[in-house]
Order: structure tokens, then C-alpha cells, then sequence
């Protein structure tokens, strides 16, 4: 996919989080810079304009999901940190934000983070069995961005391929691994780790390592999403009812809530994690130019982002 969104736009965002990050020689900040809001939404605004030009090009599609997702996380969490990640042994600095997401009797049946795979599903809430899921979604400026996610579902455990086996869908996979409990039977799931590659063909997942993560949250509510579809993109036409907002862009939503309505707190989320990546065994990434391993690593980070709360909504519970 060759996303048609301005380099210039791009070049001058990426600028801004350069600078937002600090001249420090040091490639281990301990502690990152916050960007500026303005800095965050304009960032938004990119990945907005990246996930029309995937939809103009390819349709609907699980790169411009990313990309609307990534997009609404920033419009009602305005602000990211810049935190170093080692790849192959070599330190790069990423922005990223944090996300954690409670269904607690919402409609939702898998509370998985809007710039997630709608696919990832049966993999991150097995047999739909809701679960808190907490995310790392960390980018690196380019054009466009490399682009890191980490899915827990406990505060510490295994990074590793899905454990359950899909079948009967149409979009099968070869993953056996055997499903575990720990010593109270609760459901043990693996975090997902995954790495895109800047132009978004090239996906790996994570086969093995171990993750840590913490969230804080506060009372204070998150900005509102007051936003509308950006009206200068060539592309708006094509994605303007993405969601069900009617204009707001975002990802997938939680069969009927979203972002910029769910219940949100402001929160500081801690990540941590050591594992290697490798192509995912699944038949449906047909176009993976992805090839090979990678050893990726995150030191004890924390990064500003946010604790949706999915509620019932009053008049029932979505569609």
C-alpha cells in the first residue's frame, strides 16, 4: 500500500515529535518529553488522512483500521511520549501511547483496543470471554510509520502465539499451542506482540519472550472528542460513517460504542517486555512481504494515555 497522505504534512509532524522528544544525545531517555496537544492532533490528523488513502486504494482493510484507530486513541488522548525500543539489538526511539481497555457489562464482547485487527478477536478474548486488555501502540515517525504493538491481558506474563485453533471461518490457522491456567483456572493468554513494517505489508507477531505492564489511572475524564472528519482530505467521502459516528473516524468500535463516547480516564501506563517476533502462521496475511525473526525490547517505560470503562448505555446496548 503507498498511503497518499502529504510527505510534506508528514515530514513537518514528524519534526514536531522529534523536537517534542528533546535533543538528548542519551538513546535511553529515562524520562521522555510529553508532546503538546497540538503536537498529538496533528499526528491524528495524519493518521486519519493515511487510513483514507488505504481505503481509497484497497477498501476497508485492517492497515486503515489501525490507522482510524491509532487516530481516535490521539483526538481523546491528546498526548504521547517518546520511549526507546531495541530492535535487534539496536535502540530506536518510538512515540506511543497507552490504552487500557474494562468491558464491565457493556456491549462489547471482546474489549479489544480500536487500532486493533478485528480478526484478533478470537485470539485476544477466547471463546469471547471479555477480558481488560491493555496496549502499547508505539509509531516511528517516517512515511509512513513503523509501527509496535503490544495486547496483555494480565499485568505480567508470556508474549506468544495465540492458543486457540480457528476453523470452519475461512481465515484458518496453524497455531496448536494448548491452552493454560494458573492456579486459581483462570484463562491464561499470551500478550500479543506485533511489528508492521513501514509500509504495512510486512507483519510479524510474537512467538515467545515475557511482558509487565501497570496502569495508574486518575479522576480526571478524559478531553472530549470534539473533532469532525478532517473535510480537506481527498478521502473523507469514503470513510466519513467509519464507526457509526457520523463523521468520526475510528478503527472498529465496541458493537456500538466508541471512543470519543465511551467513559475515560486520564492514566500513566507502564510496559515492559522482552520477546521475538516471526511471520505469523495464519493463511489470511496472504500479501506478508514480512521475513525472518526479530528480538524486540522495551526497559520499564511509561507512557500517558488513558482507562476506558465500557458501561451499558441507557436504551439498550448498542448493535
Amino acid at each position: 500500500m503507498t498511503p497518499r497522505t502529504s510527505r510534506g504534512l508528514w515530514l513537518v509532524v514528524a519534526a514536531a515529535t522529534s523536537a517534542a522528544a528533546g535533543c538528548s544525545s542519551d538513546s535511553r531517555p529515562t524520562a521522555p518529553l510529553q508532546s503538546s496537544q497540538t503536537v498529538a492532533l496533528a499526528v491524528a490528523k495524519t493518521f486519519d488522512r493515511m487510513g483514507d488513502s488505504v481505503v481509497a486504494a484497497h477498501g476497508d482493510s485492517d492497515a486503515a483500521t489501525r490507522y482510524y484507530g491509532a487516530a481516535a486513541v490521539l483526538r481523546r488522548i491528546p498526548a504521547f511520549d517518546t520511549i526507546t525500543i531495541t530492535i535487534d539489538s539496536v535502540p530506536m526511539q518510538f512515540n506511543a501511547v497507552g490504552l487500557a481497555v474494562t468491558d464491565s457489562g457493556g456491549p462489547a464482547t471482546c474489549p479489544m483496543p480500536p487500532m486493533d485487527d478485528d480478526r484478533d478477536a478470537a485470539y485476544e478474548c477466547p471463546w469471547g470471554i471479555p477480558h481488560t486488555t491493555r496496549t502499547l501502540f508505539a509509531w516511528q515517525p517516517g512515511h509512513p510509520p513503523h509501527i509496535i504493538q503490544l495486547v496483555a491481558t494480565s499485568d505480567s506474563g508470556a508474549i506468544g502465539l495465540p492458543n486457540r485453533h480457528r476453523s470452519g471461518d475461512g481465515a484458518s490457522d496453524t497455531t496448536t499451542a494448548t491452552v493454560s491456567t494458573d492456579s486459581t483456572g483462570a484463562l491464561l493468554i499470551p500478550a500479543r506482540l506485533k511489528y508492521f513494517s513501514g509500509d504495512g505489508t510486512g507483519v510479524w507477531w510474537g512467538t515467545s519472550g515475557s511482558q509487565m505492564n501497570a496502569v495508574q489511572a486518575n479522576t480526571t475524564p478524559c478531553p472530549k472528542d470534539t473533532s469532525a472528519a478532517d473535510s480537506t482530505s481527498t478521502d473523507s467521502t469514503s470513510s466519513a460513517d467509519r464507526g457509526g459516528m457520523g463523521g468520526d473516524r475510528e478503527g472498529h468500535g465496541w458493537n456500538g460504542l466508541h471512543m470519543a463516547t465511551a467513559s475515560c480516564q486520564t492514566a500513566t501506563l507502564t510496559f515492559a517486555f522482552s520477546g521475538t517476533v516471526s511471520l505469523p502462521p495464519v493463511d489470511w496475511w496472504h500479501r506478508n512481504t514480512a521475513s525472518g525473526t526479530h528480538t524486540i525490547s522495551l526497559a520499564a517505560s511509561s507512557v500517558p494515555g488513558a482507562s476506558v470503562t465500557m458501561v451499558l448505555q441507557a436504551g439498550g446496548s448498542g448493535h
